[in-house]
């Protein structure tokens, strides 16, 4: 007997508030392609106005955290570049929400979130919303889709009005994938070699919309996110067409693998949390 995997895993990551998603979308971010968004709660972020020192190798600020649980502060440093950073001039903004650099003509802003991934320890984060965004020929971004999108717009709406404490954020993952056959048992080694060659030597074993599919509906499963409608009790399911090429080509499961290191996030929902040492698995197969 053999096993087949799909594996797949988040290779480019970002984070930031609704506001920045425009200005986001025009950045050079290493042209990724991102397929999978997810709308998150996070901590309530500020930098304390008064907290800015500045020396000649970093500077320091303290990062304000407001949450359900209460407030809490942290002293970080920041290092931007090899220079003097006594030769810059530097901005806090009335909310708090921003740093603005200015060196000469040139200004840099970095949000309170920036710093706080860059600098700080990981935050809690939970899932509200996970959606997909690809297209039929894989020429639509997550940037693309929330221009205009009902879900993020009512879960806006309602932070407003709720009592929570906290920022809503969007995290964007780029999604690749990977097969990984193994043999188990090797009581009919004819039979498992040819159903492992037969997946493994097709030039595209399966079409990046199914990768994109399969991958937004094993993470709804898992996380039940409370603004999505489908997929949080009905998968893995045969006759779901979105992703049904797996169940054709006898893949025997599918591992998913996010990335929040790099967000310096933690995801969770109030039915599952992320363990980044442990795979999302899924079996398909009997």
């Amino acid at each position: 007997m053999s096993n087949l995997v799909l594996n797949t895993f988040t290779s480019f990551s970002f984070i930031c508030y609704p506001k920045d998603l425009k200005e986001a979308a025009a950045a050079d971010l290493n042209a990724a392609k991102f397929q999978i968004y997810m709308i998150i709660r996070i901590p309530k972020i500020s930098i304390d106005s008064n907290s800015l020192k500045v020396f000649r190798s970093h500077i320091e600020l303290v990062l304000k955290f407001k949450t359900d649980f209460g407030t809490f502060n942290e002293t970080i440093k920041c290092q931007f570049c090899d220079r003097d950073h006594t030769m810059f001039n530097y901005e806090i903004d009335k909310l708090g929400k921003s740093l603005k650099i200015k060196d000469g003509t040139e200004e840099f802003t970095f949000r309170a979130l920036f710093l706080q991934g860059e600098f700080s320890k990981p935050i809690p984060a939970e899932v509200l919303y996970i959606g997909r965004a690809y297209g039929k020929n894989g020429n639509r971004t997550a940037f693309d889709r929330l221009k205009s999108h009902e879900s993020l717009q009512r879960i806006l709406a309602d932070h407003t009005y709720e009592e929570v404490i906290g920022d809503i954020a969007i995290a964007l993952f780029e999604i690749n994938a990977k097969l990984i056959g193994e043999f188990i048992d090797m009581t009919n080694p004819s039979e498992d070699l040819f159903n492992l060659e037969s997946v493994l030597l097709l030039k595209n074993p399966i079409a990046m919309n199914q990768v994109i599919n399969i991958t937004e509906a094993a993470l709804i499963n898992f996380f039940k996110p409370k603004y999505n409608d489908i997929l949080k009790n009905n998968f893995p399911d045969k006759t779901h067409t979105s992703y049904n090429e797996s169940f054709k080509l006898r893949y025997t499961s599918v591992t998913v693998e996010v990335d929040q290191e790099t967000l310096n996030i933690r995801l969770f929902t109030k039915h599952n949390k992320y363990n980044p040492y442990d795979l999302i698995t899924y079996v398909l197969t009997p």
